[in-house]
């Protein structure tokens, strides 16, 4: 799937093979005029050259158009073989594609919440709001962007993931060895899991 408005650029090297026989064939022509006036003169030049002339102009100006679109016409076949016969991307791939975009960036909520927790906390915790407020504030010191964090869904996810605990509406981060052991306990139940799958859908 291209995006709307994509367009492919002619190199360096097309635009001089397009250009160059089109500016050589005018300094021809006009070459050719310069020295049927001189052994001529202009009336004389006139009446004997003009169509041959005009013919020339326009073969000339004909055939850099014509190489332009073919050299078009061979970047749009390039690019439609690249995309479609060799599967680089289709419009499954596109989708499948954005849905790893937004898996990665419901990751990021969780791991910068969670950092922000165990790093800046105090030892009593942070309620939604507070940490809310420290991650925006963070994220504009260190990479110079504001963001809007989904604070309620990244809580949400870190509390199923077991990364926090809550009292009185205080949330605090567990200890990164515990916090990589649930990790590795989940993702050793998902994995079982996906195989199991996969035995009884074959």
């Amino acid at each position: 799937m291209v995006l709307p408005g994509a367009k492919p650029r002619l190199n360096r090297i097309d635009q001089s093979m397009i250009g160059y026989p089109l500016v050589t064939g005018f300094g021809w022509v006009l070459y050719n005029i310069v020295v049927g006036f001189l052994k001529a003169g202009i009336v004389a030049l006139f009446s004997i050259t003009i169509w041959p002339l005009a013919l020339a102009f326009g073969g000339y100006g004909y055939r850099s158009y014509y190489n332009y679109v073919t050299k078009r016409q061979n970047y749009d076949l390039q690019m439609t073989k690249h995309l479609y016969f060799q599967l680089l991307d289709s419009n499954a791939g596109v989708i499948s594609r954005l849905i790893d975009e937004a898996e990665e960036q419901q990751s990021r909520e969780v791991m910068l919440g969670y950092y922000c927790l165990l790093k800046y906390a105090p030892e009593k915790g942070w309620n939604i709001r507070q940490l809310d407020d420290f991650v925006e504030l963070f994220f504009a010191q260190h990479f110079v962007k504001k963001i809007d964090y989904d604070v309620v869904d990244g809580v949400k996810k870190l509390k199923a993931l077991g990364l926090v605990e809550e009292s009185e509406g205080m949330l605090k981060a567990i200890p990164i060895d515990d916090a990589l052991k649930k990790l590795q306990d989940k993702w050793a139940v998902q994995l079982s899991e996906q195989q199991l799958f996969s035995k009884y859908s074959k």
